[in-house]
């Protein structure tokens, strides 16, 4: 498939140190198709979504793992992400990465749970409805 398959998409992540418990911490996601921190896509069609931090927040991604998903139930850290959500690159100045969210063989309503990785260690999951 061809980059010009995909459409572009920018998410904005602003990472809110101090809540949540243990290393899960909440996040507020803004961008288009963003409904209540959840990123909504069509059933068909391939996007390539930046995940960019809020330049007002000090934080970094996780360089060698950024994200993960799954689908229906949230990743656990380290665990490899399913086929169709896939990390194309991460900027190296850590501050975005772009995921590659195939669409099913099959359009089928999905419920994708995500892991985002800071590099102080802290996470937070979110989810992409594709509907």
């Amino acid at each position: 498939m061809k980059d010009e398959d995909f459409r572009q998409m920018t998410i904005k992540v602003t990472p809110k140190p101090g809540t949540g418990t243990g290393n899960e911490i909440e996040c507020d996601i803004s961008g288009t198709n963003v409904c209540d921190d959840a990123i909504f896509l069509p059933k068909t069609g391939n996007y390539e979504i930046t995940f960019e931090i809020d330049p007002k927040v000090t934080a970094d991604w996780k360089k060698a793992d950024p994200f993960c998903a799954r689908l229906k139930k949230c990743p656990r850290r380290g665990s490899p992400s399913h086929g169709l959500m896939q990390v194309k690159c991460v900027a190296a100045d850590l501050q975005s990465f772009i995921v590659e969210a195939r669409a099913s063989p099959i359009p089928a309503r999905q419920v994708f749970h995500y892991r985002l990785n800071f590099a102080d260690g802290a996470t937070c999951d979110p989810i992409i409805i594709r509907d």
